[in-house]
């Protein structure tokens, strides 16, 4: 089989792809849009790492046979395409969730609009994305591809939710503190109280 490329989620929505890798995202998206959501057993978000749609698909074409170039997602970004996975395969308790997202939740520009995209299609999110948008497509598609092959659980929503508020937290303390700042009161005592809620979650 030949070697696969990996979606890469960075700066600027750069995506590595070229036409090839393009035309297999869109081959699996169009096969996503036409199956129902699958039964997967559940399984934490964490258990796996997320995989390039490109695996899904069976690899890329021939032509492209060249070493695969693979960035592993750090624990902010899996958490990030967990908990969106989750919302899409949990739709009721993901509504709630996905209302609560704001931009800074994620680490990258392209994770934050595919969770505006995805609130806004919940129950299809890989049908009519718009046209040469092609980091969004990548993303959504993986998002949809691990919804079907790990649904998670409702806790699991839960703990990622928080965690994601601990790491918007973070920004704005790390932010303040650039510019030689100290860190509102409250804003550390949120800190402190949503880390505790992780402890109590995770007990």
């Amino acid at each position: 089989m030949s070697a696969l490329a990996a979606v890469s989620f960075g700066p600027h929505d750069r995506l590595v792809a070229d036409h090839p890798v393009v035309a297999a995202h869109r081959l699996v998206a169009r096969r996503i849009a036409g199956a129902g959501r699958g039964s997967g057993r559940s399984r934490s978000p964490q258990q796996q790492q997320p995989q390039s749609p490109l695996a899904e698909a069976g690899g890329e074409p021939q032509a492209a046979n060249r070493p695969a170039r693979q960035r592993t997602l750090s624990a902010r970004e899996t958490r990030e395409l967990a908990l969106l996975a989750m919302c899409v395969a949990w739709p009721a308790e993901g509504r709630d969730y996905l209302e609560r997202l704001r931009d800074e939740h994620f680490s990258s520009p392209v994770a934050a609009r595919a969770c505006r995209w995805i609130r806004d299609h919940p129950e299809e999110p890989t049908r009519g994305l718009p046209d040469g948008d092609e980091p969004l497509l990548a993303y959504v598609t993986q998002v949809a591809m691990r919804a079907q092959r790990e649904r998670g659980s409702p806790e699991a929503m839960e703990i990622n939710f928080l965690e994601l508020e601990v790491a918007a937290a973070d920004d704005q303390i790390e932010s303040v503190q650039s510019d030689g700042g100290e860190p509102p009161v409250e804003l550390q005592r949120r800190r402190a109280e949503l880390a505790e809620r992780i402890a109590r979650a995770h007990g």
